[in-house]
């Protein structure tokens, strides 16, 4: 189930996310001796900027796990996102990406990289969360978010359909998004790449997932 959410998770400023938990995509290697800086300590869910997506899968929670399971974080990324689409991932720790305190590289099609570290895993009979966080994403429509924290819950609401609620919060670098436009810079980031591009990111994300998961074989 953790791989899962893996998936729903980083788009990723990722593009977390969904893919938290996918298996790995393609080569994509850390120059070598890089070391992760480490990542800024994150503020509440609550006091970031903050989007959710929640959607409906005709799909039995187990099942979704196990198809979701098999694909590489591309493959579950909607190919028509604004955002740069992912190529690839690499392991930074030991284990598994998904375990509590994993991390990854991330690679993106415009040459951009981004970390994702998992903060927090869950399970209930029921459900299952997934807590990460991306930072020093270095490509150029994500240069005045200073980190995202995503939040990922996978709900079973019967034996044939399963909730997932992604949500997503930014902190904002207030240099670099007001720059010489003040607070009216601030205003358009947010509007032009929080609210526009990464939510269009987020719902057409999980509605490629939904019909992906939906229209397999072993539904």
């Amino acid at each position: 189930m953790h791989k899962v959410l893996k998936s729903v998770g980083a788009a990723c400023v990722a593009t977390v996310a969904i893919g938290v938990l996918s298996v790995d995509a393609q080569a994509c290697e850390a120059p070598l001796g890089f070391i992760a800086p480490q990542a800024p300590d994150p503020a509440p869910m609550d006091d970031l900027v903050k989007l959710v997506e929640t959607i409906e899968i005709a799909v039995a929670r187990d099942q979704l796990v196990s198809d979701a399971d098999q694909l590489p974080l591309p493959d579950l990324i909607d190919p028509k996102s604004p955002l740069p689409q992912v190529t690839g991932t690499q392991v930074l720790t030991t284990g598994p990406y998904g375990d509590e305190g994993s991390r990854r590289i991330v690679c993106s099609e415009d040459g951009s990289t981004r970390l994702e570290h998992v903060l927090e895993r869950e399970r209930s009979e029921n459900s299952d969360r997934v807590l990460y966080q991306i930072w020093e994403n270095d490509s150029k429509s994500a240069r005045a978010v200073e980190y995202a924290v995503g939040e990922v819950v996978v709900t079973s609401l019967s034996p044939t359909r399963t909730e997932i609620i992604w949500t997503t919060g930014f902190s904002l670098r207030e240099d670099e998004v007001e720059g010489a436009l003040g607070r009216i810079g601030k205003w358009l980031f947010r509007r032009n790449y929080v609210e526009d591009s990464y939510q269009a990111h987020m719902a057409g994300t999980l509605a490629h997932i939904k019909t992906s998961l939906e229209s397999g074989p072993t539904n």
